[in-house]
């Protein structure tokens, strides 16, 4: 199973997310990009990769006792950029400011031993990149680099948290609640 920790998006949130997203995809035309639909939009909190079933149960006690006190949350957009790294960019991503429990920052202590992702951001993915060649993912960052970020910050009523299981299709990832924690 393929797992993230995600939160819903604030509509008047969604609002500002569209402003960047559109002015990127302004800035790259070209079907070397296919753009997420508005409605698969969610801040990624936790990326939990490819996990065993058998973990399911642990992985739902272990976070459901830290999202009780997730009921807020101060967010920063900044902008649309390649992700995770700049030269190794599979997707890009609306890259977010946000402050997460340290106990959620324990996961990878508990059950990412082989696992590990170095300097996982929160983030709202906003497209997938058809090809990963180098060159064009430099120039995507150029591009994106010389565009405006959302000024401010956003204060964020996080009404749930949801664990999630990513199912891979040609056409898109489907996404599936398997657990939601309302606050």
């Amino acid at each position: 199973m393929r797992l993230f920790l995600a939160a819903d998006l604030d509509p008047k949130l969604v609002v500002q997310a569209r402003r960047l997203v559109d002015q990127a995809k302004s800035a790259l035309p070209g079907d070397d990009i296919r753009w997420i639909p508005e409605a698969n939009w969610h801040v990624t909190l936790a990326f939990l990769g490819e996990r065993p079933e058998s973990e399911l149960p642990g992985i739902e006690a272990f976070f459901g006792e830290i999202v009780r006190n997730f009921a807020e949350a101060e967010m920063q957009l900044f902008r649309v950029e390649p992700f995770p790294h700049r030269a190794t960019a599979r997707l890009l991503a609306l890259t977010v400011g946000l402050a997460l429990p340290h106990e959620m920052l324990a996961f990878e202590d508990t059950f990412q031993k082989g696992h590990r992702q170095q300097n996982f951001r929160p983030h709202i993915t906003v497209a997938r990149l058809r090809q990963t060649d180098k060159d064009r993912i430099r120039e995507i960052g150029k591009t994106l680099q010389g565009l405006s970020g959302f000024p401010g910050t956003y204060y964020w009523p996080v009404p749930s948290i949801t664990l999630y299981e990513s199912i891979l299709h040609p056409d898109g990832s489907q996404y599936k609640a398997l657990k939601i924690w309302p606050l």
